[in-house]
């Protein structure tokens, strides 16, 4: 084995020890065409009507041994709009989901997430969102915060 192969041996080992969890969620300005090229919005203060694009990169998924001697992953993306003090006003299961299969244990994996609000009144609201390992019963929640501007 070389170097750069036990590093990585020891990145894996140390990667399925994390618990599932959306690193970099946040609102973005555009859709994030490769891991790691994200514009944060500088507000979450949206227009009515105005989409809410949100960006994540899930760390600690599992991969699973698969044929040919791929490993498979993939996550799932479920949410909810919450007022503030936790009235669920919508929401859908399963709203997104990503499942592939590679010859590494891939850790470089991003989302994008397109919710258009039109009719919701001004106010204020809560995203929250159950990320679902595919691969492992790990189960991550995260909340981002926003305002429907009058």
């Amino acid at each position: 084995m070389t170097r750069l192969q036990d590093a990585q041996s020891a990145v894996d080992a140390i990667w399925t020890t994390l618990p599932l969890s959306g690193e970099h969620a946040m609102f973005v300005s555009e859709k994030a065409l490769l891991f790691g090229a994200y514009t944060p919005r500088p507000t979450s203060t949206f227009k009515p009507g105005e989409t809410l694009l949100t960006y994540i990169e899930p760390v600690g998924y599992a991969w699973a041994p698969a044929a040919d001697g791929l490993f498979a992953f993939g996550v799932s993306l479920d949410f909810e709009i919450l007022t503030p003090d936790g009235k669920i006003l919508a929401g859908q299961k399963n709203f997104l989901s990503y499942a592939t299969a590679s010859h590494a244990k891939v850790k470089e994996l991003m989302l994008t997430a397109s919710l258009n609000l039109d009719g919701f009144p001004a106010g204020s609201y809560v995203l929250h969102y159950t990320l679902r390992d595919l691969e492992s019963p790990k189960i991550a929640d995260i909340a981002l915060p926003f305002q429907i501007a009058d």
